[in-house]
């Protein structure tokens, strides 16, 4: 399977929350083996110190173990989709407030067409 490269950046965000949530817990943050107990062994102490890495990704059954152990509910340890996918619409709406009127007008029309409708059909 072809490494997607989107994978990366969301194994870092999903071990940012793993960690965090993990050092968060009151009243005493929770060890990387405490945390590996608590999953039932169902991920090793070295798994979640590679997943709160990012080095590692995880399967959803490995996901809802950890939301399990860790008391939340398993979108909390997900990142919103525009984090893992920074929005082009944010690129073109910079390129636009930098470019002059008859710039901007173009970039409109090629964006939206002579209807007003966007083109292309997709949110890329």
């Amino acid at each position: 399977m072809p490494q997607l490269p989107w994978a990366k950046p969301l194994n870092r965000l999903v071990g940012n929350r793993v960690q965090r949530l993990r050092r968060s817990r009151i009243p005493k943050p929770l060890t990387q083996k405490e945390l590996s107990e608590r999953t039932r062994e169902a991920l090793t102490r070295s798994s979640i110190a590679s997943i709160e890495r990012g080095f590692q990704g995880i399967s959803l059954a490995q996901l809802y173990a950890l939301a399990q152990a860790l008391e939340v509910e398993p979108a909390e340890l997900l990142p919103p989709r525009a984090e893992v996918f920074p929005s082009q619409m944010r690129k073109v709406e910079e390129l636009l407030k930098r470019s002059t009127p008859k710039v901007a007008s173009f970039l409109r029309q090629v964006q939206y067409g002579p209807t007003g409708e966007k083109q292309g059909g997709t949110d890329a």
